[in-house]
């Protein structure tokens, strides 16, 4: 046998000819006739334009139809491969004119039964992955071929991911192919496109089916991926090794390069500037290209029009991360050049920053990254921090006094946004809280997919745009949304050094007496249950306290209480073993200084740590309020204090909930409704005739029905609109004619079982609903859901409805409109953000 080095020349030898490769008609046996008489399914189509996907390493990996000007490129790929690669793909050592048929193949026009893909890095083909339908049924057969020396970066997983999307839009419903047994690198490929996938052994052969269908393990399993990639693509930005500052003769340059230095960042830092210029005593570059060492991270103070140019030149020294500090340019030339930059910075394995960015702070002692997003020295803590806004970043980094872990200002997120932050910092022990401050959110179904699965280990504070529907999709996916950027710090703070309450009853302690009640009324209106005392519990603690204290709850010692009483007062209301949080409330007195209080109190806090601990020191000066290691947070007013508590109990609950369950109702028959819209919509785009509208809703179970002469306890509107950006949403409204106070909430399609028992228990008179009329609403809100998510044509819905008597649900009118369907990024695809897009 001759070595793969004589093999590849051999191939390489017999391909090579006046067009590249020698010329033979393309043969599958895969590629069966249809039926005679037989309509053929749609094209798979044939468009080239290219998306933009993350290896498992962070390489930026570009997805694209093969076009005929591939076939050097592809020829390369099968000639410069091992011997050994070659025959696990062929099923045996191919001969050139197997090669060059297999070539010709690839390169012939996407069509209803064919469709190939490349992967592209830098210019450079890594991989094809190809299917044909099976006869004109809903199977095709794929094969995936990859470059030897890019095995291990996810490459065939990202291609099968592309064609299965391209593939499902056609109702291909099922990849099958044919491996043999020691490719177990396609095996896995396989397996992580789908839980689902199966193989079957067979005559020395794996047969291996992968199905191209939505569900909850398919999502879980690209999502995990997805976080892999991202987190690696952010390691040049929020870990750098060495960091080139290019205009730094410019005065935010210039002020970028003096805190990196008074910061102590632990890389090699280049400043790149103008000749004769002088920086603080660091050797100044007049190019990039000029630089001795690998600078992986640019930060780039310069206009828009000279960016394309300094991307070329970083990418000759091996970055893979830019800073864009200066705003987009207005007027239009503005979005066209961000939008090539952005391409320009692809094609060359670098992720943008911005623009209008100060950057990054990361406080980890091995990093010790500050580019100057903030003023002052950020203190090392568990907060990750994400803004749009550099005003707004640097008031969270001055109000959080427990620090930060890693804060990014991403600007106008020409490509780096928050998806990827929440990615970065999924599986980051150093950050224990996510705040979110932002504008703007991508891809929102993305951004919640990405919002739920990290509040499920950490909390993510969101502060309010003032979108209801960005609000609506931060609550459905765990967030803790917040109005201000005050009431988002002092929750941070309490979460990132308190334990999470186990309950809702909160004791409250005080040596001054309004405050103290105040924290009680605050306490009663955020949810809060303020624990009894009675009995022994209430004559122990009078023995501790002064015969002048009020002991109930809240406790009130008195303005003489010394900080000795009151400390152990704290012990013995802790060690009721009844409460979950407790509040102390210090106010200065003729017996001590707050400082002695505290002190005072530390035994009581070291001995009952799993109690959640917050303090209030009136009047604030925010003196008191350091690092999250010597005591608990402290809060200059009451209130505060108390929404930050009653916030930490909400996640604690929401923690505590099952594991949320796509709804699953029974008697629905989607094909009938399908059948339906798609026969109304060649000419009946619109409002809907009512007795298409009833077939339409009866196929998912919803009868409309003339309401009984009973009474009505309510009218309700339940409401499906198809938005433009977020996709189909669902809405509950009580009837403002009804005898009890409108109620509303706003849900993305598609919900869980927790969204819909959240969203009808949102109803102010909820409560008063028996058993089976909240089933028979969650089950109306339950079929209107998997209607919005299978019929992406419905553009507007509207149904009206009773709870009467005897509890039940009647829906007594519809109103429908059909409309051709927006397109919507597939949930199962990895993609970057496009260009320009928005």
């Amino acid at each position: 046998m001759r070595s793969s080095t004589d093999a590849a020349e051999r191939i390489a030898g017999s391909l090579s000819g006046p067009d590249g490769l020698m010329a033979s008609p393309g043969t599958s046996r895969c590629a069966l006739p249809g039926p005679s008489g037989q309509e053929p399914p749609p094209s798979i189509g044939d468009d080239t334009a290219g998306v933009d996907a993350l290896a498992v390493d962070g390489g930026i990996i570009t997805i694209r139809p093969v076009v005929a000007s591939d076939r050097r490129e592809l020829a390369g790929l099968y000639s410069g491969a091992e011997l050994e690669n070659l025959r696990l793909r062929f099923f045996s050592y191919p001969a050139a004119a197997t090669l060059a048929a297999e070539v010709d193949r690839l390169c012939r026009p996407p069509s209803d039964r064919f469709l190939a893909l490349v992967a592209c890095e830098a210019g450079r083909l890594l991989g094809v992955a190809s299917c044909e339908r099976l006869d004109y049924g809903s199977r095709a057969e794929f094969a995936v071929f990859v470059a030897d020396h890019d095995h291990g970066r996810g490459i065939g997983t990202l291609l099968l991911e592309h064609l299965a999307s391209r593939a499902r839009r056609l109702g291909v419903t099922e990849l099958v192919g044919e491996v043999l047994p020691g490719n177990r690198d396609m095996l896995g490929v396989a397996h992580d496109l789908s839980p689902r996938a199966w193989a079957h052994f067979e005559q020395g052969v794996v047969d291996v089916s992968v199905h191209t269908g939505e569900d909850e393990q398919t999502r879980q399993a690209v999502d995990d991926r997805d976080r892999t990639a991202e987190r690696a693509s952010l390691q040049a930005l929020l870990r750098p090794r060495a960091i080139a500052v290019i205009g730094a003769g410019h005065p935010d340059g210039r002020r970028m390069v003096r805190t990196l230095q008074e910061y102590g960042f632990t890389g090699r830092m280049y400043a790149i500037a103008p000749a004769g210029t002088s920086i603080d005593g660091l050797p100044v570059h007049e190019s990039l290209r000029t630089v001795p060492e690998p600078a992986d991270l640019l930060i780039i103070d310069l206009p828009a029009d000279q960016i394309p140019g300094v991307l070329a030149d970083g990418a000759a020294v091996s970055a893979r991360a830019a800073v864009l500090v200066r705003p987009a340019g207005t007027g239009t030339d503005g979005p066209p050049l961000l939008a090539a930059t952005v391409r320009l910075a692809r094609s060359l394995g670098i992720r943008l920053l911005g623009p209008g960015s100060r950057g990054v702070v990361n406080t980890d002692a091995q990093v010790h990254l500050h580019t100057g997003v903030t003023p002052g020295i950020p203190l090392a803590g568990g907060l990750g921090v994400a803004s749009d806004c550099d005003e707004v970043a640097a008031a969270v980094v001055d109000r959080a006094g427990g620090g930060v872990s890693t804060l990014a200002v991403v600007g106008d997120q020409a490509d780096i946004g928050g998806i990827d932050l929440l990615a970065y910092w999924f599986d980051d022990p150093a950050t224990h809280a996510v705040v979110l401050a932002l504008e703007s959110i991508g891809n929102p179904r993305k951004f919640a997919r990405a919002v739920q699965a990290i509040s499920r280990r950490k909390p993510v504070l969101a502060l309010d745009n003032g979108h209801p529907v960005t609000r609506a999709l931060l609550g459905q996916a765990g967030a803790i949304i917040t109005g201000s950027v005050a009431e988002l710090v002092d929750t941070a703070r309490l979460l990132t050094c308190q334990p999470l309450p186990s309950g809702r009853w909160l004791a409250v302690i005080s040596n001054t007496g309004t405050p103290g009640t105040v924290a009680a009324d605050a306490a009663h209106t955020a949810g809060l249950r303020m624990t009894p005392l009675r009995g022994p519990a209430r004559r122990r603690l009078a023995v501790l306290v002064s015969p002048d204290a009020a002991v109930g709850n809240p406790v009130y010692l008195g303005p003489d209480a010394t900080p000795q009483s009151f400390a152990a007062a704290a012990t013995a209301l802790a060690g009721l073993g009844t409460l979950d949080m407790m509040l102390l409330v210090i106010a200065p007195s003729r017996v001590a200084r707050p400082e002695e209080f505290l002190a005072a109190l530390q035994p009581a806090l070291a001995r009952y740590p799993d109690l959640t601990w917050a303090i209030t020191i009136t009047p604030d000066d925010g003196a008191l309020r350091r690092p999250h290691g010597q005591h608990p947070p402290v809060f200059g007013a009451p209130e505060h204090a108390v929404r930050a508590l009653a916030h930490a109990a909400d996640y604690a609950d929401r923690r505590h909930l099952p594991h949320p369950r796509r709804t699953d109702p029974t008697g629905i028959d989607a094909r009938q409704a399908h059948a339906t819209i798609h026969a109304a919509l060649p000419t009946g785009h619109g409002w809907q005739p009512p007795n298409r509208t009833a077939g339409i809703l009866a196929a998912y179970g919803i009868m409309i029905s003339t309401p009984p002469a009973l009474p009505v306890r309510a009218g309700l509107i339940v409401g499906l609109v198809q938005d433009p950006e977020f996709g189909p949403l669902l809405q509950l409204t009580a009837d403002n004619d009804a005898r009890t106070p409108a109620g509303d909430m706003i849900r993305l399609v598609p919900m869980t079982d927790l969204d819909v028992d959240q969203m009808w228990r949102s109803l102010r008179y909820a409560p008063l609903l028996t058993r089976p009329a909240g089933r028979a609403l969650k089950d109306l809100l339950s079929r209107m859901d998997r209607l919005g998510n299978n019929h992406p044509e419905i553009a507007e819905l509207h149904l009206q409805a009773m709870l009467t008597d005897p509890d039940r649900i009647c829906v007594t009118g519809a109103r429908l409109r059909l409309a051709p369907p927006r397109p919507h990024d597939d949930p199962l695809l990895r993609q970057l953000p496009q260009p320009g897009a928005g």
